[in-house]
């Protein structure tokens, strides 16, 4: 069991979960079957598309130190199983989201095995910016779920929240191909160090961190929240988040958790502010 959990990278399925629901309640508050179908579609979609990309790049994560004793090189789990259960779980999320009746949600759905698996996943080894084409993957999620209960693609509120959820991918690939650089030109694949030094690949890293902290306090004025309690503590959040980047901004690791955690909470905040309406 333990293998196929690491096929799904079950904490990264969780999240595209919680960040799911958290558009979903920002297009009705009501809670109803939808909500549950959208997230569970949005679950396996993530574990289908995480096992599709495993399957894809099986060859590269054995030359790894960080991803060798994944369930297919290690011999965990074989290539063709792999394969069958991706096609089985982008299936059953598909079967979900239908269920839903949102055309836009399955047509988003499609795009993000389309970019992730077609697009951002071979393009890794020809530059080091498919993290720009993968970061739109990480931003899907809370429009498949906005657009599952009837909410508009155009929407200002979602399309907010799609923009910061892209900022804040964008230095996460990137901070992660920088710490594993070593090992991602063993399996191929192009870094912003191995191209244009490190340098220039921390400058990158930097403004985008830059741009996501100052997304955070853009949402407060941006009219997210329905109430000022809810706002006031974002602002607290922001504020600390920030804090905390300036004293452990010399700790790749720790900066790392911090923006994985601030986008948690951002979007825990988003949902009770919702539902407690």
């Amino acid at each position: 069991m333990g293998s196929f959990l690491d096929l799904f990278r079950i904490r990264i399925s969780l999240m595209v979960g919680l960040s799911t629901f958290a558009g979903a309640c920002l297009s009705s508050s009501n809670l109803q079957y939808s909500h549950l179908y959208i997230v569970l579609g949005a679950l396996f979609l993530s574990a289908g598309v995480s096992a599709l990309n495993q399957y894809q790049e099986r060859v590269e994560d054995g030359l790894m130190k960080r991803t060798n004793n994944r369930p297919i090189p290690s011999g965990m789990i074989s290539p063709k199983s792999a394969l069958i259960v991706s096609s089985v779980l982008i299936i059953i999320s598909i079967c979900f989201i239908m269920l839903t009746g949102s055309l836009e949600a399955l047509g988003l759905a499609c795009a993000t095995i389309v970019i992730y698996n077609f697009i951002y996943t071979p393009l890794k080894k020809k530059t080091p910016f498919a993290l720009l084409a993968g970061s739109v993957t990480g931003a899907i999620p809370p429009m498949l779920g906005f657009t599952a209960l009837g909410g508009s693609m155009s929407s200002p509120d979602i399309l907010t929240v799609c923009a910061i959820m892209y900022i804040w991918q964008t230095p996460h690939f990137a901070m992660l191909a920088e710490k594993y650089s070593e090992d991602y030109i063993k399996a191929g694949f192009k870094t912003l160090s191995l191209i244009y030094g490190n340098s220039a690949a921390l400058l990158f890293i930097i403004i985008w961190v830059s741009a996501f902290i100052s997304s955070l306090f853009f949402v407060p004025v941006a009219g997210l929240y329905t109430l000022q309690t809810s706002a006031m503590i974002h602002t607290i959040l922001a504020v600390l988040t920030t804090l905390m980047l300036l004293v452990f901004y010399k700790s790749s690791t720790k900066v790392f958790h911090i923006l994985n955690l601030s986008m948690v909470l951002f979007f825990l905040l988003l949902v009770v502010d919702r539902i407690i309406i």
